[in-house]
């Protein structure tokens, strides 16, 4: 099967992409400058900047249109050849940032973007940064009554970046001379406003994450990079982060302000190699394609003259598809360089607001809940090319789909007291910990090899070798595929005291209720197919590792109850229970299918066994609930 065959046409309100990139060649290859284009099959919309004609050096243009601000930037990167000569490299920077907007406005929207490196051009680029963020959200106004929402931020736009057939990112012909990074596209949506505050009446809700945008990522020329963190291509779609709800009042009528939901990462996230990458530094991968939720804004907390509500924390934003695809080469030397690095991850749940009770007689006090944990998507990582990796804990492929985990209830702190003449008095404090969030669950993940992996140095390494040192190849398996649901939050504690004293007789009765912690949340099916070659040279580095895996559960809140009474009559009731543990999640099916090759080269160092190896396992499957 070929990549063009893993995936259908991809739709969203910005792009449309026919995904042909593994079987296109020389496609607007070394055009002229005026007539550079984007392969066949991918239609944009929004500005479209053309390498490295568009921009030459020394250029820096900012304009600001309703609040969106664009800049478009090259200054250049000069360096010294070993010849003496130096020569100057060109460095791109394309970004619109939306800006932060006016109290309790929404934040603006950014538009789409498109860059394309059409060639090497006298000299090569250096590398090329895309952005379009979002702005941050407006945040609500405080008020003597109510107070105003914060406001929802902005949705960053869909971002393009590809660098075509004959396009080159770095230089292949001066040692040092290379990448910072080649390509590093995102798409992030703006945060929410803060909800504002009360004097006497209830906080305002936190305002919502904006969206990120769909990203598509594509290399069918040459990258390279030597540095540490300097990515071959990167692709990212970030939620933005909700505004927290704001504070209430003392007065018993009102309650704290919840927590906004985080926004969902976009769409898509695409990554497509048809040419060459390469990276020689730590922290380093060839292809990371990404898709992050924005968390859940945390509940408001409340102080509150006989009763106090905590604000509810909100949920987290769901992480999106992701698509990735290797028909060229991809190689990486540092440790933590994948040759693919896949992932979709839903953002956390908001915590659960404190609350706070005072007062005579009864006081009630309960914490907020916390927020769900958003959703991992579906991941798809298709490869018929080869990648080779050299470093520890540089794995060929790394699939995964996380949920996120829910947010921590609220605690709750309550005091009664009661203080009588010539009458008998008593006094009733209770106080509830907030329930914690439930994990969010995650995605399917799919896996197809049908090309050549090889992790670590390729030839077998000595038995003797000393297990206490990390060596190339270590912890790298050829793929790792895993659909991990979100831990549930923690419940929330509650402290509650009562307390009385009057020469007739008093009567104090203290109740502690601690929340209950989240649900797990579940994994989904992992299914990895490798009709290709595997091969590994390092410890405890097996073929495949694949693994569904549910979410743990939360613990339950903890429980202080204090019951004190004073008098010819005194009765004292401290009652407390601790909050129930959350149940753990389910994982998903696992399936493997293996009709290829797998070739592992290290033996495996056991702790304290005679001979002080095993051989590696080629495969490692499982589902569980952790």
């Amino acid at each position: 099967m070929d990549i063009q065959e893993c995936f259908p046409v991809l739709k969203t309100t910005t792009v449309a992409i026919v995904f042909c990139l593994a079987t296109a060649t020389g496609a607007a290859a070394q055009q002229a400058p005026s007539s550079c284009t984007a392969v066949p099959g991918i239609t944009t919309q929004g500005q479209v900047y053309n390498l490295p004609h568009d921009v030459p050096l020394g250029t820096f243009n900012s304009t600001n249109n309703n609040g969106v601000q664009s800049n478009v930037s090259n200054f250049g990167v000069t360096v010294q050849l070993p010849s003496g000569t130096t020569v100057t490299y060109p460095n791109f920077t394309f970004s619109l940032l939306g800006e932060t907007a006016h109290e309790s406005d929404t934040g603006p929207s950014t538009p789409a973007m498109t860059v394309l490196n059409c060639g090497a051009g006298p000299v090569p680029a250096m590398g090329i940064l895309a952005t379009s963020a979002g702005g941050q959200g407006g945040g609500g106004h405080d008020e003597f009554l109510d107070a105003h929402d914060g406001a929802q931020g902005g949705n960053g736009g869909a971002v393009i970046v590809e660098n075509v057939a004959g396009g080159i990112l770095g230089s292949l012909s001066s040692p040092g001379v290379v990448a910072g990074f080649g390509i590093i596209a995102t798409s992030e949506g703006g945060n929410g406003g803060e909800g504002g505050s009360s004097t006497v009446a209830s906080g305002g809700n936190g305002g919502m994450g904006g969206n990120g945008g769909s990203v598509i990522v594509a290399n069918a020329g040459t990258i390279l990079t030597s540095m540490s963190h300097a990515p071959g291509m990167t692709g990212e779609s970030i939620g933005g982060q909700a505004g927290p709800g704001g504070d209430g009042t003392p007065l018993d009528w009102a309650h704290a302000g919840s927590g906004g939901t985080g926004g969902n990462s976009g769409a898509d996230v695409t990554g497509v190699n048809s040419g060459l990458i390469a990276t020689l530094g730590n922290d380093s991968s060839a292809i990371s394609v990404h898709s992050v939720g924005g968390n859940g804004g945390a509940g408001g907390s409340e102080s509150g003259l006989f009763f106090a509500l905590g604000g509810t924390g909100g949920r987290g934003g769901n992480g999106g598809t992701i698509s990735a695809g290797n028909s060229g080469t991809l190689v990486t030397s540092g440790n933590n360089s994948k040759g693919i690095s896949a992932l979709s991850i839903g953002g956390g749940g908001g915590d659960g607001g404190a609350a706070v009770a005072f007062g005579p007689v009864v006081s009630v006090a309960i914490g907020g809940g916390g927020g769900g944990g958003g959703y991992g998507a579906n991941v798809t990582v298709a490869n018929s090319g080869t990648i080779q990796t050299s470093g520890t804990t540089s794995y060929g492929v790394r699939a995964q789909s996380v949920g996120g985990g829910g947010g921590d209830g609220g605690s709750a702190t309550v005091v009664a007291a009661t203080l009588g003449a010539d009458v008998p008095v008593a006094s009733i404090s209770v106080g509830i910990g907030g329930s914690g969030g439930g994990g969010g669950g995650s995605g399917t993940v799919t896996v197809i090899n049908s090309g050549v992996i090889v992790t670590g140095p390729g030839t077998v390494l000595s038995p003797d070798q000393d297990p206490s040192l990390t060596l190339p190849g270590d912890l790298s398996a050829g793929i790792m595929a895993q659909s991990i649901g979100g831990g549930g939050g923690l419940g929330g504690n509650a402290y509650s005291v009562s307390a009385t004293a009057d020469p007739d007789g008093s009567v104090s009765v203290a109740v502690g209720l601690g929340g209950s912690g989240g649900s797990g949340g579940n994994g989904s099916d992992v299914s990895v197919t490798n009709i290709g070659s595997i091969t590994t040279g390092g410890r405890e580095a097996p073929g495949m590792l694949v693994q569904s895996v549910g979410g743990g559960g939360g613990g339950g809140g903890n429980v202080v109850s204090v019951a004190a009474a004073a008098g010819s009559f005194a009765l004292s009731a401290p009652v407390g229970v601790g909050g129930s543990g959350g149940t753990g999640g389910d994982g998903g099916n696992v399936s493997v299918a293996q009709d290829g090759s797998i070739t592992t080269l290290a033996d495996h160092h056991q702790e304290g066994a005679a001979e002080g190896c095993d051989r590696q396992m080629g495969v490692v499957h499982d589902a569980g609930i952790f």
